[in-house]
């Protein structure tokens, strides 16, 4: 993870990177197969995140590791907010100040209580764990060194970072 302002490296063998505004729920307390009805209260609150991708190399790979966790591929929001309904938020995207993408929460495939529930019945959440949403603007936005990417969403938070290449 990283804050407002570090700067994102493109990896010497990454051909393609992509960026994409997703919505981070941040874990409040232990969630073990908890229902849809009640995963609400399993939430500490939520973060704004941009999903780096290293695009090439997740279509290379049968398993999306590698793509999305190289060193600073996670930029998060620096305020966790708790008091939104997640069901409706506005989601933002832009490269070089250029508004590339901007998607709503409510488009998502599915929504937060149902991806706290599902991932709960695989493992145990604990307090402070963090799941990304996906983005509900489709695919990641294409970017290189020297752009600058700003992720936001209405309410939540933003972040932005610029692209820098690996040494």
């Amino acid at each position: 993870m990283i804050s407002q302002g570090d700067p994102i490296f493109c990896p010497s063998v990454c051909k393609t990177l992509t960026a994409e505004v997703e919505l981070a729920v941040v874990i409040g307390k232990t969630a073990q197969k908890v229902s849809v009805s009640r995963a609400s209260q399993y939430v500490w609150g939520y973060l704004t995140a941009n999903d780096v991708t290293a695009s090439d190399i997740q279509k290379e790979d049968v398993l999306w590791g590698r793509a999305k966790n190289f060193d600073t591929f996670l930029p998060l929001s620096s305020l966790i907010v708790s008091e939104i309904d997640p069901s409706n938020l506005v989601l933002h995207c832009f490269v070089n100040k250029r508004e590339e993408r901007c998607g709503n929460s409510s488009s998502m495939i599915q929504d937060v209580p149902h991806l706290i529930s599902y991932i709960s019945h695989i493992m145990t959440l604990l307090p402070g764990d963090l799941i990304l949403t996906g983005t509900p603007t489709g695919y990641g936005v294409p970017v290189s060194p020297g752009d600058r990417i700003r992720v936001s969403i209405d309410g939540v938070g933003e972040i932005e970072n610029p692209v820098c290449q690996s040494n």
